[in-house]
């Protein structure tokens, strides 16, 4: 049967080169289960209890019903395989599908909060792009928020130039650690404002950066009221 030939045995008691019959049994005819691709997967035996000859018509009869019996086991593990690789992948899309929905409630929570924050919030991946920025941004740089979303580098030329390349530098090349800069800003309406600007990573589950949080806060009120004390200070206490 290795071979994938069918085998006849007309009478055991006379032939045993292939081993004992059931008990009871003397004559057998026995056909490969064959797939489609060669592959053997069992044998459809005909057992007899008294010695006889197989006719080829009987043979013949026996070999198209391992031929179809080979198909339908085949395709019945074909099947079974593929429901198994559905239930798989149900399972991860399930899966997903609730890491969103876990996702979206996180995300919704955070812009819940950082819609109403005086500060500027915004999200962006290692390489740049825009995934967020909360209203604030509007009031702090007097720009439409899609402004930053159609050109990210708008807010480095937004920067005073004095300031900027300190800022490109520090910001360009986010690592895995906590940054901040204090640097001035002009504006469209060419008001200028001291910005003091945090950047930190974000990781997944795997411990990989994923995006960098912002925030920025408008300091320029402080810092004027620091310097107006400072100025008006008696010179003995200035020192």
């Amino acid at each position: 049967m290795e071979t994938g030939n069918y085998l006849v045995v007309e009478n055991t008691m006379t032939c045993q080169d292939y081993g004992e019959a059931p008990k009871g049994y003397h004559a057998y005819l026995g056909v490969p289960l064959r797939t489609s691709e060669g592959k053997i997967i069992g044998t459809v035996c005909s057992f007899h209890q008294q010695p006889r000859q197989f006719t080829p018509a009987e043979i013949e009869l026996v070999k198209i019903f391992a031929e179809r019996a080979a198909t339908a086991i085949d395709n019945y593990q074909v099947y079974q395989y593929q429901q198994e690789l559905n239930a798989q992948l149900q399972a991860e899309i399930q899966e997903r599908q609730a890491a969103e929905a876990a996702l979206y409630q996180s995300e919704e929570k955070l812009r819940q909060i950082t819609d109403n924050l005086e500060q500027v919030f915004w999200l962006h991946t290692p390489d740049g792009t825009p995934i967020y920025l909360s209203p604030a941004f509007e009031k702090v740089w007097a720009q439409p928020r899609q402004t930053w979303f159609d050109r990210p580098d708008i807010w480095i030329d937004s920067i005073y130039p004095d300031d900027r390349e300190r800022c490109r530098a520090t910001f360009g090349h986010l690592a895995d650690q906590k940054v901040e800069e204090e640097y001035r800003i002009v504006r469209p309406d060419e008001v200028v404002r001291i910005i003091r600007d945090q950047a930190f990573p974000i990781r997944d589950e795997t411990g990989h950066i994923y995006r960098f949080a912002r925030i920025a806060e408008d300091i320029t009120e402080r810092k004027q009221t620091a310097r107006a004390r400072i100025a008006w200070m008696p010179v003995g206490l200035a020192k």
